[in-house]
């Protein structure tokens, strides 16, 4: 890999997924039910490869290096960066194969942001906690 292309895990998590992960929860901490969904589901997915892409450059800075999202994620299971890896399986499907059904759209929704948000909070938690030791 070469050094222009080396992203540290730390940057990317402080101009690009926190950001995302405060809209995110802007967004599921509404009283009022979601409006626009189609805008709100696109927004998630934003959210979602995001986080795909923290959690693949935590592996690439820590020499794991994984072509793909999927990999990634059970690379993280594997040494405990993640913790609920059915969870995390199971959005990765709905992500990529049924967020553009408009039939499907709300299921995603609902899954996504309601209950199961608890795995973007935990790994939040944890690369907070990571940071603080890097410092």
């Amino acid at each position: 890999m070469s050094f222009y292309n080396y992203i540290h895990w730390q940057d990317y998590y402080r101009e690009f997924w926190q950001p995302s992960y405060s809209k995110i929860i802007e967004i599921k901490d509404k009283d009022s039910p979601i409006e626009n969904k189609e805008k709100c589901l696109k927004d998630f997915v934003t959210f979602f490869y995001t986080t795909c892409k923290l959690i693949k450059y935590y592996l690439e800075n820590n020499g794991l290096f994984f072509k793909n999202y999927k990999r990634s994620i059970m690379a993280a299971f594997n040494i405990g960066l993640i913790e609920d890896g059915d969870t995390w399986a199971e959005i990765f499907a709905l992500i990529t194969r049924d967020s553009t059904k408009s039939s499907k759209m709300q299921e995603v929704l609902d899954f996504c942001l309601g209950d199961n948000f608890y795995i973007f909070n935990d790994l939040n938690n944890k690369f907070v906690k990571l940071l603080e030791s890097y410092e």
